[in-house]
């Protein structure tokens, strides 16, 4: 089991250190805001940030408290990173994710090794090992595993928590592991409620006095957070996250002023509205389960799986958790969850359910051996083996099509954010005067200029961001709701037009401070 161990650690170690060399920036705002809290953690400069990129706490303007909406651990891990070099930024950081993308094929193998525990122990093996390449070629989730964002993390954090809820003691230390580790995937992702919750569920069934310790461990790992949160907020939970309950579609996640989210005005949006939308929200998060979570051609397996071993305390949790989750994500917040909040969350099960792949392959050989005459054992490594390699292939097929064909065809063009910053300069910006974009975690870390992110609401909620929070420059690009300003290259009311970079329009606001 050791070999197996350091092999398929070693095995990761190279094929996500494969797509991290391609990955010349984290790709997206989420990815771009962990760095960004992670470098400044690194530079000494605490929980402080100077961007906004959304304003559901109605923030008083810059600097603003960090990780008031995305949590803190991905930051904490890119930190680390940059500890001893605070500049090296993206190149840098990307390193620490791929090692911990790495530790997942080894925990998804262990984690197989203590669930077939009941089996022969080279039927035992021969499931870990499965299991663990499996892991290899995570499919969709490549190249997101090694970027500064919280896929590895939580898989991590999830593999964990299903090896302590599965250790077959029933005490009071198992319940503090698992309130701890629930703990830490809260301090991850705002839904790492989900799994103290679905812990409670299954510990209740089992002897409820165990619950304490459950839901104190869980405490004690959020203390110092929420006593920071108390200190800036005046609160133990950050303001503004309630607020995503009244949405009436994702751009609401940028609305100025966030005043305006309320429930009458979610009320007045329409029942058929409301309801159609959490049902889209559904459909979606389906399709996700079925495309991302088993590769499509995975998912009877781990339903075969989930079928076979239902008596397992990891999977009568994770039952309880995906529920949770999935209602969570497409009838409370079917917005966000839509938009990648489930496919971000469903992280957690992932390695359960590579986990649970070679029970429901044994369960599709014994009925091969019973309708069709196979030998199971001899069926089961085929298709092991076959199922490993399509995974692969489909891996490596993502992995090219996203990150790497990509960086070959245009392996050095400057960032569109850069040639904006020169346009900026040239026009006369000083360096703390703060500029107004699509993604301003992205925009501050190539330029180290503040940025605030462009509101949803048209014109008007435009210049009243602007003013509110002293806006001067205006970086535009296409698709952002601002069609009236961005198809016309001129100066208009309110914007000074001074130039161009590719797709992206620059203006000075006439009210400038």
């Amino acid at each position: 089991m050791r070999r197996l161990i350091t092999l398929l650690f070693l095995a990761g170690l190279v094929i996500h250190a494969s797509i991290a060399a391609f990955q010349a920036t984290p790709g997206y705002m989420d990815a771009d805001y962990y760095l960004l809290g992670g470098r400044t953690l690194a530079r000494g400069g605490g929980f402080s940030e100077d961007v906004l990129w959304n304003y559901l706490d109605d923030p008083a303007g810059l600097p603003h408290p960090s990780h008031a909406y995305w949590l803190p651990a991905s930051s904490f891990v890119t930190a680390a990173a940059l500890v001893f070099d605070p500049e090296g930024g993206f190149a840098l950081a990307r390193w620490a994710f791929v090692l911990v993308a790495a530790l997942v094929p080894p925990l998804v193998a262990v984690l197989a090794h203590r669930l077939y525990s009941h089996l022969p122990p080279n039927r035992r093996l021969w499931n870990a090992g499965l299991a663990g390449a499996l892991a290899l070629f995570p499919g969709y989730t490549i190249g997101f595993l090694t970027t500064t964002d919280s896929f590895g993390l939580y898989m991590v954090l999830g593999a964990v928590f299903f090896l302590a809820i599965s250790s077959g003691a029933r005490d009071a230390r198992r319940a503090a592991v698992l309130g701890a580790v629930a703990g830490l995937m809260q301090l991850t992702r705002t839904d790492g409620f989900v799994w103290l919750a679905a812990a409670a569920i299954v510990l209740f069934r089992e002897d409820r006095r165990n619950l304490v310790p459950l839901f104190l461990a869980f405490l004690a790992v959020l203390a110092p957070w929420l006593i920071r949160n108390q200190a800036e907020f005046g609160s133990p939970l950050a303001p503004g996250g309630s607020r995503a309950l009244w949405w009436t579609e994702y751009d609401d996640l940028f609305a100025y002023p966030a005043e305006i989210l309320t429930p009458a005005r979610w009320l007045a949006s329409g029942a058929l509205a409301i309801l159609a939308a959490r049902l889209e929200a559904a459909g979606r998060n389906l399709v996700s389960a079925f495309a991302v979570g088993g590769l499509t051609f995975l998912f009877p397996l781990i339903l075969a799986g989930f079928a076979r071993l239902r008596r397992s305390p990891a999977v009568q949790t994770a039952a309880a958790g995906w529920v949770l989750l999935f209602l969570v994500m497409s009838f409370v917040f079917p917005f966000a969850g839509s938009r990648g909040g489930y496919f971000h969350a469903a992280a957690a099960l992932q390695p359960l359910f590579w986990a649970l792949v070679p029970e429901g392959l044994a369960a599709f050989t014994e009925w091969g051996g019973r309708v069709r005459g196979w030998r199971p054992a001899a069926a089961g490594r085929v298709f092991g083996a076959g199922a490993v390699v399509i995974a692969g292939l489909a891996t490596a097929f993502l992995g090219w099509i996203r990150f790497i064909e990509p960086a070959l065809t245009d392996p050095g063009s400057p960032h569109a954010y850069r040639l904006a910053e020169t346009i900026l300069t040239a026009g006369g910006a000083g360096p703390d005067e703060i500029v107004m974009v699509n993604n301003p975690p992205g925009y501050a870390l190539q330029n180290d200029r503040p940025a605030i992110v462009i509101p949803s609401g048209g014109t008007n909620a435009l210049h009243a961001a602007a003013r509110a929070y002293g806006a001067g420059y205006l970086v535009l690009g296409p698709e952002q709701g601002l069609d009236e300003i961005y198809d016309r290259r001129t100066d208009q009311p309110g914007l000074i037009y001074l130039g161009d970079a590719g797709d992206l329009l620059v203006f000075r606001f006439e009210e400038a401070p």
